[in-house]
């Protein structure tokens, strides 16, 4: 249980996006959830929107392979993520940890902000017209 990870990967390159089945990870959890160390994902697909996915149901592992050219022969060249690629993976990642809170108050402090723009916008608009 220590040691062990296990991967969720259609194998395929690259894999049309209804055949990454990402649900398998829900599956995954509740099947092995409590036998594994961690669940991971392993993706052969196009672009990087699907590992955001697959970090947003629990994948604590995001495996991609990458490549300097996606154009280079070879079986997953044209699956892999060239160097921006794998970047702009990276920054979403780390956007989407920083999402995943919950509210630390029924009103945050940016929202206070633009309701105060609002109330005085909504004064404002009363007051000419009541001139």
């Amino acid at each position: 249980k220590n040691r062990l990870i296990t991967y969720n990967c259609t194998s395929g390159y690259p894999v049309p996006f209804p055949d990454v089945c990402m649900l398998e990870l829900t599956m995954l959890y509740d099947k092995y959830g409590e036998r594994v160390k961690e669940i991971a994902f392993s993706g052969h697909h196009l672009g990087i929107a699907i590992d955001v996915a697959a970090y947003t149901l629990g994948a604590t592992w995001i495996e991609r392979h990458f490549t300097k050219d996606r154009t280079w022969k070879g079986t997953d060249h044209a699956a892999s993520l060239e160097p921006s690629g794998l970047g702009g993976l990276v920054r979403n990642l780390n956007a989407t940890y920083q999402a995943l809170t919950f509210k630390q108050s029924d009103i945050l402090d940016i929202e206070n902000e633009q309701r105060d723009k609002l109330k005085y916008r909504k004064t404002e608009k009363i007051n000419a017209c009541t001139e």
